[in-house]
C-alpha cells in the first residue's frame, strides 16, 4: 500500500525490521505461554522473514532468478504467498488489480474485464474485522450466514490464499475434498445472495477486486506512521490502531492475525513516540504512550518511552510511579521484574527499598 515503489535500501531496512519484529512477538509469546499451533505459526513467520532479508543482503538489486523466473525483489513477496498456500508460480492476471499491496486479484471464470461477474450488483463492498466482523455495501451492513463470515474474513486478512489451505483452516477435521466443497458451497451461496466478493481459479481464492478491508487501510496508516510520522495529535486513525483483528474468534488464523497486527501496529506508534520524543514534543509524546498502555498494559518498551517523556518534561514523581506501578502489576500477573533497561531510566529516583506498593497516577 506504499505511495511510490520502495528503494533498495529501504526494502533491506524493512525486511530486517521485520525479522526482528518476528523474533521479538515469537519471544513474547514463549513468555506468555502461547499454545505451540500459534507458536508454530509464529515460528513460520519468523523463518520467512529470515529468509527475506538474506535473499535481499545476499542478492543485487534486480537480480534474475532464472530457476524460479522472477527477479529477487518480487521473490519476497511470493514467498509470503507460499506461507499461505498460494503457488509460487501464480501470479494475479495484469491490468486486474485490487486494493492492496498483493495486487490484482482473478476475476469469476469467464467474466469480462468490462462488466461484473454473473450475479454482482454494483456497489462498492467493504469487509471490517477491526473490532468486529461486518461487510457493508455502499454503507448498508449485510448479514451473512456464520461459514460466509469466516471465509470472507480469512480471504479478507490476506487478499489471496491457497483454496487448499483456506479450505483446511476452515474444516480442519474433514477430509481435505470435502473441505474444499464447502468452500465452494459457501462461494455459491455469496454469488446467489448477489455477493460476488471471492474469485478463484481452482487453486487460489481471491477477494474480488474494489472489495475494500479496512484492516489493509489501518496498517496503509501504521506503515505511513512508521515511515514518515504524523500530526502530534492524537486522532480517530490512531484509535482503529488500537482495535483487535476479529476480536473473539478463537480460530488460530485469527490468533495470529489478531497478535501480528497489534504487535505491528503498536511498534509504529512507538516509533512514533520516539519522533516525538526526539523532536521535543514531549507531551504528544506522553499522551500516545499513555493510549498505547491502556492497550498493552505490560507492554515495556512502552512504558519505557513514557518514563523518558516524564523524565525529559521534569515530571519525576510521575516516572517514578509510572515505573512502580508498572513493576507491581508485572509481579502480581507473571512473577519477574521488569528489565534492567526500565530499572536504570529511574534507579536514582527510587530509594533503597524500591517498593512495587506505591499507587500509579491516574
Amino acid at each position: 500500500m506504499s505511495e511510490q515503489t520502495p528503494s533498495r535500501a529501504e526494502l533491506d531496512a524493512e525486511a530486517h525490521a521485520d525479522l526482528a519484529l518476528h523474533r521479538a512477538v515469537l519471544a513474547e509469546m514463549t513468555a506468555r505461554g502461547v499454545s505451540g499451533e500459534v507458536l508454530e505459526e509464529q515460528r513460520e513467520n519468523v523463518a520467512l522473514a529470515n529468509a527475506a532479508a538474506e535473499l535481499l543482503r545476499h542478492s543485487e538489486p534486480g537480480h534474475d532468478c532464472a530457476r524460479l523466473g522472477c527477479r529477487t525483489d518480487d521473490l519476497v513477496a511470493r514467498m509470503g504467498a507460499a506461507l499461505i498456500g498460494v503457488p509460487m508460480t501464480w501470479r494475479p492476471p495484469a491490468g486486474d488489480t485490487g486494493a492492496g499491496d498483493s495486487g490484482g486479484v482473478r476475476r469469476a471464470h469467464g467474466a469480462s474485464p468490462d462488466e461484473p461477474a454473473p450475479g454482482r450488483r454494483p456497489g462498492r463492498i467493504r469487509v471490517s474485522l477491526l473490532g468486529g466482523f461486518s461487510v457493508t455495501r455502499d454503507g448498508n451492513t449485510l448479514t451473512l450466514p456464520e461459514a460466509e463470515q469466516r471465509l470472507v474474513a480469512l480471504v479478507a486478512l490476506h487478499r489471496h490464499v491457497g483454496l487448499s489451505w483456506a479450505a483446511a483452516r476452515l474444516a480442519p477435521r474433514i477430509e481435505p475434498a470435502s473441505a474444499v466443497a464447502r468452500v465452494d458451497e459457501a462461494i455459491a451461496r455469496l454469488r446467489s445472495a448477489g455477493l460476488d466478493m471471492l474469485d478463484h481459479d481452482g487453486r487460489v481464492l481471491s477477494l474480488a477486486a474494489g472489495v475494500t478491508v479496512d484492516a489493509e487501510d489501518a496498517e496503509a496508516f501504521f506503515s505511513r506512521l512508521a515511515r514518515q510520522g504524523g500530526d502530534p495529535r492524537w486522532s480517530a486513525d490512531h484509535d482503529r490502531l488500537l482495535q483487535e483483528v476479529l476480536p473473539g474468534w478463537t480460530e488460530i488464523w485469527a490468533q495470529v492475525a489478531r497478535q501480528r497486527f497489534e504487535d505491528l501496529s503498536l511498534s509504529a506508534l512507538e516509533t512514533e513516540i520516539r519522533r516525538l520524543l526526539d523532536g521535543g514534543a514531549r507531551s504528544a509524546a506522553a499522551t500516545f504512550a499513555r493510549k498505547v498502555l491502556r492497550a498493552d498494559p505490560f507492554r515495556e518498551s512502552t512504558l519505557r518511552l513514557l518514563i523518558e517523556a516524564y523524565l525529559a518534561e521534569g515530571r519525576d514523581a510521575l516516572a517514578r510511579d509510572c515505573y512502580l506501578a508498572f513493576r507491581r502489576d508485572l509481579l502480581d500477573e507473571f512473577g519477574f521484574e521488569p528489565s534492567p533497561m526500565a530499572r536504570e531510566l529511574v534507579a536514582r529516583l527510587l530509594g533503597e527499598e524500591g517498593s512495587p506498593g506505591d499507587e500509579s497516577p491516574d
